[in-house]
């Protein structure tokens, strides 16, 4: 599941558990065994062991003394103020790129990809390429520490969302993101960033109901909770 050729080993690990954090592979404070995935991938713990370094630094993991790692249980108050920041990040992405002339017409295929996993019934796919739809829109600034900044908030919010969108009504998702395209494609940069913005206020209040609902407790500093989540009988926003 490694290439040697194929770059550092830390930073293949680091995405392969990244993308196993992101697919619910790995659950909010499971624990993640050093030896148990170099054994897996036929390597050694060191680069093991710099890849959960790395997810720590992302927030995605927790390393405790005498505990190991385990995946990071993002609190109510972590995922809402993550999406109040990267709704920023978006709207300055978008002045920055139209700014330099940038064309945005290649986001109608991120659309297609999203309408294409619901008609499949793919949640996870469908989180995938609204992701990818957003991060087009952040790379089109040409500005490294906006997409620096942005990795940093948007794999803890998809990974909790993709955790809660049994409950999620796909359509709904979909449908925040038309008029983002519609006004960007046509160069009407205020009416991108309006768009923009109100795709994150409706995602930010679907999901803050969504967390209202579930009741979750949030765990104290340095003890992981271990309650089973609720399921999201109000539906969740999967947008992230």
């Amino acid at each position: 599941m490694v290439d040697r050729s194929a770059g550092p080993l830390w930073e293949q690990v680091k995405e392969l558990l990244l993308k196993r954090i992101v697919a619910g592979e790995l659950p909010p404070d499971g624990r993640i065994v050093e030896v148990k995935i170099a054994r897996e991938l036929g390597i050694s713990q060191a680069p093991v062991r710099e890849a959960l370094k790395s997810l720590e630094a992302l927030g995605m993991v927790d390393i405790l003394p005498f505990s190991g790692a385990r995946v990071h249980r993002q609190t109510s108050k972590d995922l809402l103020d993550a999406y109040a920041v990267r709704a920023e990040l978006e709207v300055l992405a978008i002045r920055t790129a139209a700014a330099r002339g940038a064309d945005f017409s290649s986001l109608s295929a991120r659309m297609g990809d999203m309408y294409h996993a619901v008609a499949q019934g793919d949640m996870l796919q469908l989180s995938t390429a609204d992701a990818a739809f957003h991060e087009e829109i952040i790379r089109a600034s040409d500005n490294v520490e906006l997409l620096r900044l942005w990795k940093t908030l948007q794999p803890g919010t998809r990974a909790y969302i993709t955790l809660i969108s049994p409950g999620a009504d796909p359509n709904w998702t979909v449908g925040l993101h038309p008029p983002i395209l519609n006004t960007l494609v046509a160069g009407q940069v205020d009416a991108a960033t309006e768009a923009m913005r109100r795709h994150f206020e409706l995602a930010r209040d679907r999901l803050e109901a969504s967390l209202t609902h579930r009741g979750e407790e949030q765990p104290s500093a340095g003890h992981p909770a271990t309650t089973a989540a609720k399921p999201d009988e109000a539906g969740g926003s999967l947008s992230v």
